[in-house]
Order: C-alpha cells, then structure tokens, then sequence
C-alpha cells in the first residue's frame, strides 16, 4: 500500500510472529518468501535481499495461506476490527477486504486449490461456538457462501473446550466442495453448496475411541485426487480415514494408524507424489501415498520443524538418475531458523543441512539499540 503521505514510512521488519510459517512463493521466474511479522505482512526477495510490506491489519496478523500458484495471499487477525484481507503477491497490493468476518476474528485461513475461495476458522472466547465460512472472494459479495457452527463430536462437552476448538481447516484440491477441519481431539468433515446447505460429521479423536493411547491431533490433509483424509498426532503417527462407501462420503472410518516419528508430527505437506512430514524432532520425511519412505532429511541441526512449503516449479520426470521428484523447498523451525534445501543433494547422498536464509530470534525481544554513527543495531531477547 502506498505510504508516501504517512508521518512514518516502514523500511524494514525484524522478526517472525510466533505463528512461525513461511511461505515459498517461488516459481520459475521468482525467489520469494512471505511471512507475518505482528501485524505486517513481508515479502521477501531472496534474490536481491529486498522487502515489500503488506500494511492493512491493525491487530497481529494471527493466520495466513496462500493459493497453490503463489499468486494470491489471504491473511487474517482476531480482536477488534478484525480483518481478512486478500492480496496480490505479484503487485503486492490487498485485492479485497472482509471486515469483523467473525466476532472476535479469525483463528485458521485456507485457500482452495485455483485460490478462489477461501475457508475461515472463528477465533472463539469461553462459553461461545466457533464458526467455519467459505468465502467467494472473486465475486462482487462481502458477505460469506456459507456459515456454519462447528458441532462438538462429545454431546456432554462445551463445544468450545479447548480440545475442541479447531485450530486448521483445509479444502479438497480435487474437490473443494469438500473440507476437513480438526483440533487437538476432534476432526470434522464438511461438504457444502452455493445454495447454503452444509453438512458436518465430527468424530472425536481419543484413547477410548481408539482403545489404545492416542496423542492430540496436530494437522490434516487430504490425499491428492482422492477425499481420503490423513491425520497426525503429538505421538508421531499417521491416522488415515476413509469413508466406508460412496453413499456416505463424511462418515469417514479410521482404517490406519502407523507410526511415522518418534516426536510430535507438527507440519503435514504434501507434493503431487508425496506425502512429507515434519517433526518436534527435528526431521522431514517424505512418503509416498502407501506410506513407503521415499527420502529422508535428518542432518538439518535447527530445532522443531514447524512449516515446509514447496516452490511452484517444474519437475523434471525424465531423469534417469533421480528417485525424488521434488522442487526445492523452505523449511521453518522452532528456533527462529529458515532455511531452503535443495532435494536433489538427498540423491547425492550429502549430509544436507539446509542453506539457511533467515535466523531470525526465537523469543521476545527485550532491548534495541542503534549504533550512533552506521547503519547498525542490536536486538537482544529471550530464547
């Protein structure tokens, strides 16, 4: 947004917010990073070392996505005045704006697979309902397709107990019709029209249902070209859930739990061939979608793993020698550290510790200080 009258002009942003994702919204003609720093969103030209602020929001930016072609961003905030704003990361401008989208704003954000519709989580206070609503932000409205209460899978319990308020929401790629939303102990199943008719199925996800000792559920998403949906846990497995027929679509079955780490699953990405994990353990693996292990990334050395996203680049089928079709990717931890990785040195067989872009701190900053003649300064704070 154009701040030439402004009494300040932002130049640069120090930092991540907490919320810990960055987004590779590189392609074959770009090198670029996005990501909230409190309630600014920064660009990030990895080629020429340059930022482009996205100013809009007046309280911390609480949740982002971004469509499947990098083009399109959506960012949200919770608090008074609250936002969702659409933006363009091509010209770096908001496209369209959605004001006090739910009460107290807005907790998880998802795009569907063309970036045409957008999926919205309510953030939520004690002793009220969480909402999910699907957005038509292309369209001339403001107002959202759908809007629908997220049913607690417990009929004794409030259904905005923590465990139950859902903390991501994601859309089929090959049919946006149908979405899956989860929270520590409960997934839901959604489809939906244009007519405003909504359907739900929440199932509660514990060690009494399964009979066994279940860790909370951390992520979800589902498997390409299929509306199969895979979970994962605190414990480091994989749920994988499937419905039992046709007939019935979102009364989806556990039909697998498989252990695939040994920490906490806290980030489920996925690739047109793979399925790619990572851990509070600090490693990425790669699956195929029999849950076969692929390529692994274990020498990295920089904390929990908390985002990955891939490049919108070609992959090239036709080399003889590779056994992992993948572009390059962006990895975020736990310790303020971003790095980008090349997937080919895992075929080189190299100890592969990421090429690091950002460190940036990885607790609250406490002291500033400018040097009194260069162009310097210090930050100092907790970690």
């Amino acid at each position: 947004m154009d701040s030439t009258n402004d009494a300040l002009s932002l130049r640069w942003v120090f930092g991540l917010s907490k919320s810990g994702i960055v987004h590779n919204l590189s392609d074959e003609d770009r090198e670029f990073v996005f990501y909230a720093a409190a309630h600014t969103g920064v660009l990030f030209d990895l080629t020429n070392g340059t930022q482009q602020h996205l100013i809009g929001h007046t309280n911390e930016i609480s949740c982002t996505c971004i469509s499947d072609d990098k083009r399109w961003i959506a960012t949200g905030d919770r608090g008074d005045d609250s936002l969702i704003i659409i933006w363009d990361s091509f010209r770096a401008a908001p496209i369209k704006t959605f004001s006090m989208p739910h009460k107290h704003g807005v907790s998880a954000l998802a795009l569907s697979s063309d970036g045409s519709l957008l999926a919205s989580l309510s953030a939520v206070e004690k002793g009220e309902t969480q909402e999910l609503a699907i957005w038509d932000w292309s369209a001339a409205r403001t107002d959202p397709v759908i809007v629908s209460s997220v049913q607690s899978a417990y009929r004794r319990s409030a259904s905005n107990s923590s465990s139950h308020v859902h903390t991501m929401v994601q859309f089929s790629a090959a049919f946006p019709q149908y979405l899956v939303s989860c929270g520590p102990k409960s997934i839901s199943f959604w489809s939906w029209d244009e007519k405003g008719e909504v359907q739900q199925f929440p199932i509660s996800v514990t060690s009494k249902e399964f009979k066994h000792t279940m860790g909370t559920i951390t992520c979800a998403t589902f498997v390409p070209d299929s509306l199969n949906v895979v979970t994962s846990t605190s414990d480091g497995d994989l749920i994988i859930w499937q419905a039992d027929s046709d007939d019935s679509i979102l009364d989806k079955k556990s039909i697998k739990v498989v252990r695939l780490h040994d920490a906490s699953i806290q980030v489920l990405a996925k690739t047109r061939d793979y399925l790619v994990t990572g851990g509070a353990d600090g490693l990425i693996r790669f699956f195929d979608f029999q849950l076969k292990l692929v390529a692994w990334f274990e020498d990295l050395n920089a904390g929990a793993i908390t985002a990955i996203s891939f490049a919108n680049k070609h992959v090239s089928r036709y080399e003889e020698s590779s056994t992992l079709f993948a572009t390059d990717f962006v990895v975020t931890t736990a310790k303020g550290m971003v790095l980008t990785i090349n997937p080919k040195l895992f075929e080189q067989q190299k100890v592969i510790e990421g090429s690091l872009i950002f460190n940036f701190q990885d607790g609250a900053t406490s002291a500033i200080a400018t040097h009194p003649t260069q162009d310097l300064i210090a930050i100092g704070g907790s970690t």
